[in-house]
């Protein structure tokens, strides 16, 4: 007899336990391995209609569809022989468990400027913890529950660690590198330079120090010490801890306790907002130096009392200079290591003091001693020049400095009649009496006497140097003859209506006797021309033909090698303007004799006579249509001097003593107009 025993999961106490299972919620396939109560050799299968879902494949259960996060039960029975029993099972579906990672990657900072980085994380399961792999940098901090990494770095630099992440899954760790980049903050961000004092005294380890508050700083400002054994900071720089201004204590930790010992520099800044590149840096002081700067520089200058001058302050090591007050400290300035100094008309041994303090606060003093009032030139060597006419050959009578301290500089004033004329040195220009300047030993004067009234007659004057006065007389001798010389034609200008300018025209040597004499070519109905200046000298003219071209101006021009010439017009000059020149010199050049020529066709000058030491110029323009020429040209005494030209160009000719003829021809009708002047003395 066959006995078939089944036992259901509702049984008693001796009925199998239910079996449940976990999945992840997206598993299609073996969801569950039953575990044989009978033996291997028993035989599995579900319940009919326990759950459509799930099947049976051998010892593995089965899922058609994933479970997602629900529970899905059913009841398997298991047989051997004769025996049989039956348990439930319950599978759920579970999120399934993936390892913590972590990532990100930290943003550039900015020195002096806070810094924070957090790092992100994913997956994993319950509580995190985070921690340092390496060494973090020292300004910085590790929250060991967000990971975040804060602080604030005063100086550029980058620095490289890890984080480490840990949970229930697992750990992760990140590599970091944080970049601290420079400033980028404007020069407007940088305060005012601060007064550093150094209060602990020269040679105390560590040392301490004070500064005062500028009007511009406010609370919030930052500010840094920097430390250096390079006086000029360019090497070795060390700074101390960036601080945060309060009023209210006042009291900061600058990180001097790293300075222990030797010789080191001190120096101080504040800025708001973003730390500048450059900043405003206070006086510099220095620890554990007792010695006082050498002063090296000159304690008495000389040779300059009597104008403005400066001289430059120097010592054996880097200092801070100041003057005095008292003494003569009012007619001196102090700028960096340059003193200066203004003139003074009096005679008098200037003294100033100034002090020299080094960046430990050691000073040294010296007295400056400026110039000797003993020290004056003795006399004036006087030596007259035959012929002393003041020309461009700068002959005259001179006068030379003697006596006194060669290098010594001293005041001078020349005073004398209008007439009298002074050059110094040799160079320059030559001026009127009653002009003043400054003068040294050996220096050389040149005067002359240039008055008509005057010539050959002595004229007095008297020159000052220092306390030493000389008067001397000036006899100006006229040279034989008058000289002269052409002057470069300048380009032709276009029609004429109003004013026009010949730029830069050449004016030959300056000389205070000079005249220019330019004769003005061109077409236009009537003399269009009504003024001219030269060198912005008016000038007088001396001759206008009175047809439709020409005139002749003068002016003395004793100043400028090139000036303008301007001429104004009342009427347009059809063929445009040009201009031709001379430049005379010589004491009392008058004119002696003018001729006019306005015929039409043939023409002939009236006979003119050259004085004895003058000169006679000849000017001629063919005012007709372009291209009309002279056909026989100009003939000055019989001879053909003159070749055939073109319109509207004008031609000079100087003759030498005696009756000068000159004639002219030409094939076109009312063309030729002249003039022709001489000069003598």
């Amino acid at each position: 007899m066959t006995i078939s025993t089944a036992i259901n999961r509702s049984s008693g106490s001796g009925s199998p336990k239910a079996r449940t299972g976990v999945t992840t919620t997206t598993t299609v396939g073996t969801v569950f391995t039953i575990t044989r109560l009978l033996g291997s050799s028993s035989t599995l299968s579900l319940i009919a209609g326990t759950n459509a879902n799930l099947s049976l494949s051998g010892a593995n259960v089965q899922a058609a569809v994933a479970l997602g996060t629900a529970t899905q039960t059913a009841v398997v029975r298991e047989a051997l022989g004769q025996l049989a029993i039956e348990y439930p099972i319950a599978i759920t579906g579970a999120v399934p468990i993936i390892p913590i990672s972590i990532s990100g990657a930290p943003s550039a900072g900015t020195a002096g400027s806070a810094f924070t980085f957090t790092p992100a994380t994913a997956n994993g399961s319950g509580t995190k913890t985070f921690s340092v792999v390496g060494t973090l940098p020292s300004w910085a901090t590790l929250d060991p529950t967000t990971g975040s990494v804060t602080g604030t770095n005063p100086t550029a630099g980058t620095s490289s660690f890890s984080i480490r992440v840990s949970d229930a899954s697992g750990a992760a760790v990140l590599v970091v590198s944080i970049t601290i980049a420079a400033v980028t903050g404007t020069s407007a961000n940088a305060r005012s330079a601060t007064l550093l004092t150094r209060t602990s005294g020269p040679i105390a380890y560590p040392p301490t120090v004070s500064f005062n508050r500028p009007i511009d700083w406010v609370d919030g400002d930052q500010g840094v010490l920097q430390w250096s054994t390079d006086a000029s900071f360019a090497t070795g720089v060390v700074e101390g801890n960036i601080i945060t201004l309060n009023s209210a204590t006042n009291s900061y930790d600058l990180g001097l306790s790293a300075i222990t010992s030797g010789s080191v520099f001190l120096r101080f800044a504040a800025w708001t907002g973003a730390r500048p590149t450059s900043l405003n840096w206070s006086n510099i002081v220095n620890v554990g130096d007792v010695v006082a700067p050498t002063i090296t520089s000159s304690a008495t200058p000389s040779g300059y009392q009597y104008k403005p001058g400066s001289m430059i302050l120097t010592a054996n090591e880097l200092a801070n200079w100041a003057i005095i007050p008292g003494g003569d400290s009012g007619s001196f300035s102090l700028s960096g290591n340059t003193l200066s100094w203004t003139a003074l008309s009096t005679l008098i041994n200037r003294t100033i003091q100034i002090s020299a303090t080094d960046y430990a606060g050691n000073v040294s003093t010296q007295t400056i001693t400026l110039g000797n009032a003993a020290n004056q030139p003795t006399a004036f060597a006087f030596t007259p020049a035959a012929g002393a006419a003041l020309s461009s050959a700068n002959s005259s009578n001179t006068i030379t400095v003697q006596g006194g301290q060669a290098g010594t500089i001293w005041p001078y004033a020349f005073t004398g009649t209008g007439t009298l004329y002074i050059k110094a040195g040799g160079v320059g220009s030559w001026v009127a009496a009653g002009t003043s300047g400054f003068t040294s030993a050996n220096d050389q004067f040149y005067v002359a006497e240039t008055a008509a009234a005057n010539n050959s007659t002595s004229v007095s004057g008297t020159l000052t140097i220092g306390t030493t006065a000389s008067t001397f007389s000036v006899a100006t001798i006229p040279s034989a003859n008058m000289t002269y010389q052409a002057l470069t034609t300048p380009a032709a200008i276009g029609s004429v209506n109003g004013s026009v300018t010949f730029p830069a025209c050449d004016l030959g040597p300056a000389a205070p006797n000079r005249a220019i004499l330019y004769y003005v070519g061109g077409y236009a109905q009537g003399n269009p021309i009504t003024a001219m200046t030269i060198n912005g000298v008016v000038a007088t003219m001396l001759a206008n033909p009175g047809g439709q071209v020409g005139s002749l101006w003068i002016a003395n021009v004793p100043n400028g090698t090139t000036g303008d010439v301007v001429l104004t017009a009342n009427g347009n000059a059809w063929n445009g303007a040009s201009i031709t020149g001379y430049a005379l010199y010589g004491a009392n050049i008058v004119p002696t004799g003018l001729s006019l020529s306005t015929d039409n066709g043939f023409s002939t000058f009236a006979p003119m006579t050259t004085p004895a030491g003058g000169a006679t110029f000849v000017f001629i323009s063919n005012g007709g249509a372009t291209g009309s020429t002279f056909s026989a040209g100009i003939t000055v005494d019989g001879t053909s001097s003159f070749p055939a030209f073109n319109s509207s160009i004008t031609r000079g000719h100087t003759g030498t003593a005696g009756e000068v003829d000159i004639s002219t021809t030409n094939n076109y009708y009312n063309t030729n107009t002249g003039v022709a002047v001489s000069f003598g003395r």
